[in-house]
């Protein structure tokens, strides 16, 4: 291991941009958290590098989220950590999904107006 490995694995996120950070909770600096007023992190927690958010969450006590997990949906998507839960590395989590029911346009720059059907529901780990 050489020495700024060492650094770089010893920086952490700044927790103060999250709406709720609990007590003993590792938070890598090598993650992307986009709407951090949205998330809420318990105690005893650790959240590996690559980790990348764009969903408001509420993540309970002692979960661990390992390295180069992704859950995307935006800003209405939703994800619940029950206290004890984890996600497995590389893990990927969709909060929500266009229906390509042929009634619109899908993807994430399209204005609301052309857009096709959209369904978004939480997703929760017990």
């Amino acid at each position: 291991m050489t020495i700024n490995h060492k650094i770089d694995s010893l920086v952490q996120y700044d927790k103060h941009k999250l709406a709720k950070c609990g007590e003993d909770t590792f938070i890598s600096g090598n993650v992307e958290i986009r709407r951090p007023h949205l998330v809420e992190v318990g105690s005893h927690c650790a959240i590996d590098s690559g980790f990348y958010c764009t969903v408001k969450a509420e993540i309970g006590d002692y979960v661990h989220i390992a390295p180069y997990v992704t859950v995307i949906d935006g800003a209405l998507g939703f994800l619940k950590m029950d206290h004890f839960s984890g996600i497995a590395a590389g893990s990927r989590i969709i909060c929500a999904s266009d229906d390509c029911r042929g009634e619109g346009l899908v993807g994430p720059t399209i204005p609301e107006k052309y857009k096709d059907h959209i369904t978004c529901a939480p997703v929760i780990f017990e």
